[in-house]
């Protein structure tokens, strides 16, 4: 005999769950860090999770060579000093052995920002300090990007987006590349507003056309950008 009202139940059981797990996907997540390997596990668990995460950094040096891979799409990964925090305060260090902070969505759409950090000491073959990939929007606020090399493209930082990517009052300093040295951005929009240059290097002398910022775009809004001592 079948029991009507137990079938019920279990599908209101079905249902609540389906129903809280939906919900629990589309709410962010904040992860608190004060360790390497805290930063780590965050940037992994958050290129898994299907959310939109904000990962927020203590006061301290990060030593390491971080990396932020996911296959999901539509989401953000926020990563940022603690509220009263500088990008004095923060520092991510790669202590000259690999890039400094990696993020890559490929094809898929994930919104990306940093804020007030300092990235340095990187040493990559295409991108010591920040290295950026996705289909979303990228911004980088306040951050210092500096000391970092790159064998045979951009030392200091590199993005590429099919959205829209903003570069807000960051220091880029003695950053060394063979083609780019400072900061090269590829994208149809992009802002760069209020950053300082300084002591940026292109080393190969075979590239015609050498530079401290290389912005490929269609829509490019730029304001103030300090030059002080560019080489290259």
């Amino acid at each position: 005999m079948i029991n009507f009202k137990t079938i019920q139940q279990s599908s209101i059981i079905f249902i609540v769950t389906f129903l809280c797990a939906f919900s629990l996907s589309a709410y962010a997540t904040e992860f608190h860090v004060t360790t390497s390997q805290e930063l780590q596990t965050a940037l992994s668990t958050a290129a898994e999770n299907n959310q939109s995460d904000s990962i927020f950094l203590a006061a301290g040096t990060y030593k390491g060579n971080f990396r932020f891979e996911t296959e999901e799409s539509d989401t953000s990964i926020s990563i940022q000093a603690e509220e009263g925090l500088n990008a004095g305060n923060v520092i991510l260090d790669g202590e000259e052995r690999d890039r400094v902070l990696s993020i890559n969505s490929g094809e898929n759409k994930v919104n990306v920002n940093i804020d007030r950090l300092t990235i340095q000491n990187g040493k990559n073959n295409s991108c010591g300090g920040l290295y950026v990939i996705s289909v979303g929007e990228v911004n980088v606020y306040y951050s210092h990007i500096i000391n970092n090399y790159a064998g045979s493209s951009t030392g200091g930082c590199l993005i590429t987006s099919s959205n829209k990517v903003s570069i807000i009052k960051t220091v880029f300093n003695n950053n060394i590349g063979a083609n780019y040295s400072g900061l090269r951005v590829v994208s149809d929009d992009v802002k760069i507003e209020g950053n300082e240059f300084s002591n940026n290097d292109c080393w190969y002398s075979g590239n015609e056309n050498p530079g401290c910022v290389s912005i490929n775009g269609t829509n490019i809004m730029s304001k103030t950008i300090y030059l002080n001592k560019m080489k290259g």
